[in-house]
């Protein structure tokens, strides 16, 4: 075999192990007044593990092969102002999911949207409890999102989460564990870009992209 052909047989057969191989996730943490991630995961059973925590601006990440840390690195927080040159900054909600639901308002595309969730979660094979409460600025839009969160809640998926129809709020803690085998993620991802109502958004974007640099290069 020529050195060419051992390198791309090599890849391949690497490329094949990412995709059959299953990956596991740990995770806890909460997002509101406070805010922190903490998060494990791990390939082939932990032959390969990265972990990482985010709080409140810092965050810290390991790389393991085998169970020995091959690396460790992250960025500390930073030290606060000085007393009395502290400015007030007006907290900011950016949490607004108006064009997602107006999009998924479409009847196919909701259809298509709610089975594509729930193979998600039969593949993810997660098992997480979340609490806490949500609102977007608009009551309807909030009354969908519960909707939404009834249909995903269920045995394996806890969700304690209570709408809030006066204000744009999240607030957000809990567990999660998955596994997930990437192929199987592959091909649910494939079978919902071919659906008739998604199929029709990816291909009307690539036509209005190609016809801008068509008119584009017709005024150089």
């Amino acid at each position: 075999m020529t050195p060419i052909l051992v390198i791309m047989t090599a890849a391949a057969g690497m490329l094949v192990l990412l995709l059959i191989m299953p990956f596991d996730f740990t995770g806890r943490g909460e997002w509101g007044d406070i805010k922190y991630i903490e998060a494990r995961l791990k390939w082939a059973g932990g032959l390969a593990a990265i972990g990482f925590a985010v709080r409140e601006g810092s965050f810290n990440t390991t790389l393991s092969i085998g169970g020995l840390t091959l690396w460790r690195g992250g960025k500390k927080e930073k030290s606060l102002p000085r007393p009395g040159k502290q400015k007030t900054v007006k907290k900011k909600n950016d949490f607004n999911l108006r064009k997602t639901i107006e999009l998924l308002s479409d009847g196919e595309l909701f259809k298509a949207g709610i089975a594509f969730l729930r193979r998600l979660v039969r593949a993810f094979r997660l098992d997480m409890k979340l609490s806490g409460r949500y609102g977007a600025d608009d009551p309807a839009l909030t009354g969908l999102l519960a909707g939404l969160v009834a249909l995903i809640n269920g045995d394996r998926i806890k969700l304690k989460m209570q709408p809030v129809f006066t204000e744009a709020v999240f607030e957000l803690r809990g567990a999660l564990r998955s596994r997930v085998i990437p192929a199987e993620l592959l091909g649910i991802c494939l079978t919902l870009l071919w659906q008739k109502p998604v199929r029709r958004i990816w291909l009307s974007v690539i036509k209005n992209k190609m016809k801008f640099k068509k008119e584009a290069a017709q005024h150089v």
